[in-house]
């Protein structure tokens, strides 16, 4: 019965610490959750260089493979790999000993041919006064006079065999037909070249050189009507469709990158755009040449072409990371009164490097939300931290944040 005394008492606090349990983890899913932190840039407008980067490649100036004329054995190379040559410094002997003998036979087949010459212009001075005293029959002048016909052609074509023979005692040397460097020998001493086919070595001219790059169509029109619009006009042809080099627009400066992300030290011009859009790409070919006096850029190597555009004095600039696009269409998540976000739809420009010019869309002093997109649905609040464009953009990665503000 004791027990009994004991416990019933209890029993009315046991109730209401349930009851207490109960109505705090009601509250706990009433009570909405916090708003999550985003960071937020507030737009400036800035005077801005704007430009545009393609993806380029370096090709030299010039460009040479050197092949033989003429088949043999290769008797001597007389250059190192790598060298700068001369032109017309002698870079490969082959075997000339079959060529001297071409040529000797060559020369005695024109002797012999020169001897039937002479003998058919004998026979027909000879038999000319016979048959005008019709010592002789005509036909035998007649013959006479076509085999002297023969003998003159045979002369002309033992000519032209020496000729020939010639040449190809001459090609047995083979010079450098320009001032450049040469690449790597392909062929040693002993190894027998084939005509036309065997690659022997690469020369190149490498200063200057060409950056070879691709532009959609639209980017050409934005840049014919750039040009417009600083009061330059696209050549006219005369009636013949030619173009006087007087009249040519100014060519655009361009810049080069290299893979390592540093600018290249020297300018350079766009002296080329193909006369056609590709079918296929949609592009068009351009080409940029290059001062390379140290000789830093090598054929080969994968660059990108900066074409600087025009000097922008009150430019957009928001990061890249900070643009949604969908089908096309560019919004911007843009922080309203109350910290609400809203998806601003914005009209784009031209990329540079990790920003993104804004045309239209939005306005000096709005805020836009750089970090935190997924969490920032529209009609959501947010608590923003305001970040330097250059924190924004991540040239300033190590600069820290400021507080939330308005």
């Amino acid at each position: 019965m004791r027990s009994h005394v004991s416990i019933l008492p209890r029993l009315p606090s046991a109730f209401a610490g349930a009851a207490l349990i109960a109505s705090l983890a009601c509250a706990r899913q009433q009570a909405p959750p916090p708003p999550p932190d985003v960071q937020v840039m507030v737009i400036e407008q800035r005077p801005t260089t704007l430009y545009a980067d393609f993806v380029g490649e370096v090709a030299a100036f010039k460009e040479v493979e050197l092949r033989s004329k003429v088949g043999g054995i290769v008797e001597k190379r007389l250059f190192k790999d790598g060298d700068l040559v001369k032109e017309g410094q002698l870079l490969y002997v082959i075997d000339q000993r079959p060529y001297v003998a071409a040529l000797d036979d060559a020369k005695a087949e024109l002797a012999q041919a020169e001897a039937n010459l002479l003998k058919a212009d004998q026979d027909v001075e000879r038999y000319g006064p016979l048959v005008a005293e019709n010592a002789v029959p005509k036909q035998t002048l007649d013959n006479a006079a076509a085999q002297q016909t023969v003998s003159r052609g045979q002369v002309q074509a033992r000519k032209a065999s020496v000729r020939q023979a010639e040449l190809n005692l001459a090609d047995c040397t083979i010079e450098s037909p320009l001032t450049g460097q040469i690449g790597l020998h392909q062929v040693d001493e002993g190894a027998l070249v084939t005509v036309g086919t065997t690659l022997l070595a690469t020369l190149s001219v490498t200063n200057p050189v060409y950056a070879y790059f691709s532009i959609s169509e639209q980017e050409y029109l934005a840049l014919v009507d750039h040009l417009i619009k600083v009061g330059l006009r696209a050549p006219e042809p005369d009636m013949t469709g030619r173009v006087d080099a007087a009249s040519r627009i100014e060519a655009p400066g361009a810049q080069l990158l290299l893979s390592n992300d540093n600018m290249y030290d020297q300018k350079g011009q766009v002296d080329f755009l193909d006369r056609a859009v590709s079918p296929t790409t949609g592009t068009l070919t351009a080409r940029a040449v290059f001062p390379n006096p140290r000789a830093i850029l090598k054929p080969g190597m994968y660059v990108k072409v900066r074409l600087v555009d025009k000097e922008e004095s009150n430019a957009i600039l928001v990061p890249q990371k900070a643009v949604q696009e969908t089908l096309g269409h560019y919004t911007l998540a843009v922080v309203g009164p109350g910290d609400v976000v809203e998806q601003r739809p914005v009209k784009m420009g031209v990329r540079q490097g990790a920003n993104w010019l804004v045309k239209s869309g939005v306005s000096p002093g709005e805020r836009i939300i750089v970090e935190g997109l997924l969490k920032a649905r529209g009609g959501a609040a947010v608590k923003p931290i305001v970040v330097t464009p250059a924190q924004a953009s991540g040239e300033d990665a190590s600069a820290p944040a400021h507080g939330s503000g308005k």
